[in-house]
């Protein structure tokens, strides 16, 4: 069974996209138990049209009308 979750940059918090888990993930010392990644959640992010942004701060996605200045340009997000 694959369980997705939804990935984003470790300094910004801009959602980077989706990683599918599954068997390969689990914990081998908890049977049934899958370890999540660091940078992930199972909360999806919000639809953000043009020019929005989904931001995950403070355990929650934030929709942000402009990149983040984090010496990144807004073209480096055109594909999110």
């Amino acid at each position: 069974m694959m369980f997705p979750v939804y990935t984003f940059d470790y300094d910004t918090g801009i959602y980077t996209g989706i990683r599918l888990l599954d068997i390969t993930d689990a914990d081998p010392r908890a049977p049934g138990v899958i370890l999540m990644p660091g940078n992930t959640t199972t909360v999806p992010p919000p639809y953000c049209g043009r020019g929005l942004f989904p931001v995950w701060r403070d355990g929650e996605w934030v929709v942000c009308q402009r990149a983040p200045d984090f010496n990144l340009d807004a073209d480096y997000y055109a594909h999110l």
